[in-house]
């Protein structure tokens, strides 16, 4: 009998840590912030308008082709090309094939948000210390501002 009550409490205890858990996990996702929030986002990456193609914050490649086409010879075409009037030739022409934008970034920039100044100051130290030595994040600027909910 006693193995019995045993594995009651244990299944009960089991039971209320998943409860426990659910809730804590719910918190997490729903947290809201009251009066103020801290951003912390880096001016160099917020959006700007810019050409699709020579946008240096989009990171896009430019890919060069050659595609083959039929023309029909026109007179002026013929006396370039070398042919007569009426013709049909295969033509390389170039095309330029532009990507899609490699970088996406948040369009004001913002890169973290905390409910304090202080837990927003802590992070960018804590990131400055982690990445001293990273090559890939040194150009990064870090800049934090208060938002009135």
């Amino acid at each position: 009998m006693s193995s019995d009550t045993e594995t009651d409490k244990i299944s009960a205890l089991i039971e209320r840590i998943n409860k426990l858990e659910a809730q804590s996990s719910l918190n997490a996702s729903n947290k809201t912030f009251e009066g103020e929030v801290w951003l912390v986002y880096d001016p160099n990456k917020i959006r700007v308008w810019c050409s699709k193609n020579d946008c240096p914050h989009l990171n896009r490649e430019l890919e060069k082709e050659s595609v083959t086409q039929k023309v029909t010879l026109d007179k002026n075409l013929a006396e370039t090309i070398g042919g007569e009037v009426g013709d049909e030739t295969e033509v390389d022409v170039e095309v330029y094939r532009i990507s899609a934008p490699r970088a996406d970034n948040h369009p004001l920039g913002v890169v973290a948000a905390f409910g304090s100044e202080r837990e927003a100051a802590k992070w960018v130290t804590n990131f400055y210390k982690r990445n001293k030595y990273n090559p890939e994040t040194n150009n990064q600027q870090f800049c934090i501002a208060s938002v009135v909910i």
